[in-house]
């Protein structure tokens, strides 16, 4: 597939994108692929079913190749239903892959929602 890099203020790169998905079950996890080079701005996370776990950890790892690095860590506690946005501005490469995992509690269910950006001159296909 041709690619193309844009000017500067062409919508892809001013118009921020949103990835969305939903975390069930232990120990799980919602994961992203960088599509171009792109600029994480946040993750949202709101309880759809309250869990019973006194400290349920949620943590955002950034993957890049064999690496695997630890952007985030998140701590929702036993009946937890007010949703959060936790910032995180960090980028990813083409490629690169964003995983989101939730700890052991069986019964909490989290929407998960992720807001990125295109790296202005990043190339993007036609």
């Amino acid at each position: 597939m041709a690619t193309q890099s844009l000017s500067y203020d062409h919508p892809q790169y001013t118009v921020h994108g949103c990835f969305a998905g939903n975390l069930t079950g232990v120990s799980k996890a919602v994961r992203f692929c960088a599509f171009t080079n792109m600029i994480i701005k946040n993750y949202n996370l709101t309880p759809a079913i309250a869990g019973t776990s006194a400290s349920q950890i949620y943590t955002a790892y950034k993957l890049t190749g064999t690496t695997t690095t630890t952007q985030i860590l998140t701590t929702y506690g036993s009946a937890g239903t007010a949703g959060t946005s936790v910032a995180g501005t960090f980028t990813l490469a083409q490629g690169d892959v964003l995983s989101i995992t939730k700890g052991t509690d069986a019964t909490d269910e989290m929407a998960v929602g992720i807001e990125y950006a295109v790296v202005p001159g990043a190339s993007t296909t036609r």
